[in-house]
């Protein structure tokens, strides 16, 4: 009988891979032949399970540096340190390119960081919500023979409407703002503040818009009309650190009317399109505002419900508002309703809540922000392949020693590498700081290392280190196409000359467009600040709640006893600011501006009167009825003729139909009291007896300091803790345009930028151009060529370039900044001066720059450059 043969147990196939794996391949056949028989003498004397642990014990041990595969890696290694040695030796000897290099492309990373970054934020209003997209504001087009008006306010009836017959709408709320109106606040007597930021609201407000509460019952903040809800800071700002959840606050007027807090709720974020420090429910003792279509002083919210189509709703809108207001069916105002988080960028109507943006200008940033890394990255791309005829020897050399294609592209990626991540870091270092020091600019503070972001430096970052891999492979595989002996012998320049010209043409292009819009926003400021406004407001200030005073007449005899008042007046509006509006006109309506003052307020404000008369407080018609003072547009709007100027003449009807007559008692000349994006309206001041809110004072412009502490004196003479507020009119117009002059500041200095880092990219270049060719400068020189000539033959080449970039840029630049002044009514002109200008600057520079690098050449010792020859 044969013997049976041994059974072979199998090791672990899982640890029999590992090995394989990790085990270096002269060693691995040997140290699994000894780890098997281990295997198979153990599982003789032990259970299976057992014999595998030991399997896996005994495999460890080998895990030690000889019997790695790591003679790869270590290679590797070695080459990277290699590589990356040679890279700062290679940049520290050509530091003067490689700091221009590095320079520009920090620039351009730090200009596109914040550009984005503040950009993120302006397309982020209104997102914060729970369900933001299913919140529309309800808006009321105002429509008339003169045209329509697009209105942001609508009737307080409108919410209610809206919820019970709309069945898309889930919550509606109403919001009420004080209207320009200041009211005196205070825990006590002597902590108190005057304060504009109240709004009244229906208690859904805080169901529609999520902000989170910090103090008090959610469902009950709004619950009691006694209730007043604080913002977070505006608590402190009261009651400092401690709980305020009961305190009373107190609105000190007539009634002194006080207030419970029951809530507190987070400060409302920048990235909103209202801002408010107090809530209060919305409520009036004296009447039913449910009811009242024709109030046109609240702002109406909805939220739809969830799944509800918004088409829907917006079609049902329309029929809603003419079955509750029939009289509008012969000229129908229109209904209709924006997303909230729409109303930042693309919302411009009349009585917007907060100072909104526009796409005009996003565009604007989004292309100067891409601009500027363009012209860096093109910047970068450009030195990099003029460096390349300097290296080709070095390559051939290279090669004919025997590196490989990929030694050359590891050489060249890591240099490229190198000079993008330490771009990337200063950079980020420069955005920082850029960010800190424009806070006044773009309106808030902004900064790299809050976490939202981050994440738009770690896409930069990538994008950045991606071209930075991309521009160190396109030099390694041409020289490593140009083989050993070609490498060492070219010296011709090829293709590469031609890439260079079209990257410095496309540099120039940009920098011409960007000079372009820069002159174009700056002229358009300049002639905001320098046009005819049809008043003079220089020197006027505006003492503000002046109504607190019973005696107004006396204010103002004691103010115009001051030696520097020239005159004073008082108004319930400010031109430039807040003001009114009513429908007047026969027999067609029109929307009508205006505002209540004294006859001393058209004096102090020098209007220019074209026809008729001021005010006079002697005669008492005047202060009645629809007698008014107009301007020249609502003299047209009223279809009167300046003869008819004091006639008794048929203004508008009542709700019987029947005719209300008044008198047009003086015309002053068309004046601007808004944004220049916006057509001068009809206008009308009108007379009353009634105390008014404000007091312009128009002050000599000496001594200003002196002056304000004088009238604050008076003021407190007069007042018994009511402090004393003021401003002068020139600084509530130039909050008018201050989107436009935020623009104006960063385009100039994004412009500058990219001026520099063009021709930081030109120098480079020129200099690259003029080293390959001091021998033959020294030849031309020994010729007898001038200095002059030599220069020329160097800057002609540069000069035509920018030329070029001009003719491709300039173009641009028209049709782009035509687009954008579109947007005003009243406008600069786009005359030829401004692109001649650009052209000349350009030129001139491109000439300054590669003109001193040439002339340095022409007239440098070049006997050692013959001598070599």
């Amino acid at each position: 009988m044969q013997a049976s043969e041994p059974v072979h147990n199998t090791p672990p196939k899982l640890a029999v891979r590992f090995l394989r794996w990790f085990c270096n391949e002269r060693l691995v056949e040997e140290i699994e032949g000894d780890l098997d028989e281990y295997y198979q003498l153990y599982s003789k004397r032990h259970p299976k399970w057992k014999a595998k642990i030991y399997y896996w014990f005994h495999l460890f041990s080998f895990l030690r540096p000889y019997s790695l595969k790591n003679k790869q890696n270590s290679k590797r290694l070695i080459m990277f340190r290699n590589h990356l040695k040679f890279s700062f030796r290679y940049l520290s000897k050509h530091r003067t390119n490689a700091l221009l290099n590095i320079m520009s492309l920090s620039i351009g990373i730090a200009c596109f960081l914040f550009i984005f970054i503040y950009l993120d934020g302006e397309l982020s209003f209104d997102k914060y919500h729970e369900d933001s997209d299913r919140i529309h504001r309800v808006v009321i087009d105002l429509v008339s023979d003169s045209g329509r008006t697009p209105d942001a306010t609508s009737p307080p009836a409108l919410a209610p409407a809206l919820l019970e017959n709309i069945p898309e709408v889930e919550l509606s709320t109403r919001v009420f703002p004080t209207w320009g109106s200041k009211y005196l606040i205070g825990a006590t007597q002597e902590n108190q503040f005057y304060e504009e930021r109240i709004y009244r609201v229906d208690p859904e407000f805080l169901e529609i818009f999520t902000y989170k509460v910090l103090l008090g019952n959610r469902d009950e903040l709004l619950s009691d009309p006694s209730n007043i809800v604080l913002t977070e800071s505006t608590a402190k700002k009261y009651f400092g650190e401690g709980n305020p959840i009961g305190k009373e606050l107190t609105i000190f007027n007539r009634d002194n009317r006080k207030k419970v807090v029951s809530g507190v709720i987070e400060d409302v974020p920048f990235n909103s399109h209202f801002t408010f420090d107090f809530l209060t429910p919305l409520h009036f003792a004296d009447r039913n505002i449910d009811e009242n279509w024709g109030w046109y002083n609240y702002y109406t919210y909805v939220k739809l419900q969830d799944g509800s189509i918004h088409a829907d709703f917006e079609e049902k809108l329309q029929p809603l508002y003419l079955a509750n207001n029939p009289r509008d069916s012969i000229s129908p105002n229109i209904t209709y309703s924006q997303p909230v988080k729409d109303i930042h960028l693309k919302s411009a109507l009349k009585w917007e809540l907060g100072t909104n943006s526009n796409m005009s200008n996003i565009k604007i940033f989004v292309s100067i922000g891409l601009f500027i890394l363009l012209v860096s990255l093109i910047n970068y791309l450009n030195l990099t392949i003029g460096g390349l005829v300097r290296r080709t020897k070095e390559a051939g050399v290279r090669r004919s020693f025997g590196a490989l294609r990929s030694n050359l592209i590891g050489q060249f990626v890591t240099e490229s590498l190198t000079v993008v991540i330490i771009s990337l870091i200063i950079g980020g270092i420069l955005a920082e700081i850029a960010l800190g020091n424009l806070t006044e600019i773009f309106g808030r503070e902004i900064s790299i290392l809050d976490p939202s972001n981050i994440n738009a430096f770690l896409i930069l970052a990538g994008c950045a280190l991606g071209f930075g891999v991309l521009s160190g492979v396109y030099p390694a595989l041409y020289f490593a196409s140009l083989g050993e002996i070609k490498g060492m012998i070219s010296k011709k320049k090829g293709g590469f000359l031609d890439l260079k010209r079209i990257l410095l043409i496309a540099q120039f292009a940009i920098s011409a467009i960007m000079i372009v819009g820069t002159m174009v926003v700056y002229q358009q400021l300049m002639y905001f600040k320098n046009s005819d406004m049809g008043f003079d407001m220089d020197q006027v200030l505006i003492i503000e709640n002046a109504d607190v005073i019973a005696n107004q007449q006396t204010l103002k005899e004691r103010i115009d006893q001051l030696s520097f008042v020239a005159s004073a007046g008082f108004s319930n509006g400010v031109v430039g600011g807040l003001n009114w509006t009513f429908t007047l006109g026969y027999p067609d309506g029109f929307l009508m501006n205006y505002a209540v003052v004294t006859p001393d307020y058209l004096e102090a404000m020098k209007f220019e009167f074209v026809a008729g008369r001021n005010f006079d407080a002697s005669i008492e018609s005047d202060s009645e009825g629809l007698n008014l003072i107009a301007n020249e547009s609502a003299l047209k709007a009223l279809n009167l003729k300046p003869d008819q100027v004091g006639e008794s003449v048929p203004m508008r009807t009542n709700r019987q139909d029947s005719l209300i007559y008044g008198k047009v008692l003086g015309v002053v000349k068309d004046f601007h009291y808004s944004n220049f994006k916006e057509d001068i309206k009809p206008y009308a001041f009108f007379y009353r007896t009634e105390p008014e809110d404000n007091l312009a004072v128009r002050m000599s412009s000496t001594n200003v300091r002196e002056n304000l502490e004088q009238l604050e004196a008076i003021w407190n003479e007069m007042t018994v803790g009511v402090p004393f507020e003021s401003y002068f009119l020139d600084q509530s117009f130039a909050e008018l345009h201050r989107t436009e002059e935020r623009l104006s500041d960063v385009m100039l200095y994004l412009t500058l930028l990219s001026i520099f880092i063009s021709f930081i990219g030109m120098f480079a270049i020129a200099n690259i151009v003029i080293k390959a060719r001091l021998k033959e400068v020294a030849v031309r020189k020994a010729l007898g060529a001038t200095t002059n000539q030599v220069v020329n033959m160097f800057t002609k080449n540069f000069v035509l370039l920018v030329v070029i970039a001009n003719i491709i840029g300039l173009p641009v630049a028209y049709i782009t900044m035509q687009e954008w002044l579109a947007d005003f009514s009243y406008r600069t002109t786009l005359g030829p001066t401004l692109f001649v200008l650009a052209l000349i600057l350009t030129i001139g520079l491109a000439y300054l720059i590669v003109g001193m690098r040439s002339f340095k050449a022409a007239t440098s010792n070049l006997t050692e450059r013959l001598r070599d020859e």
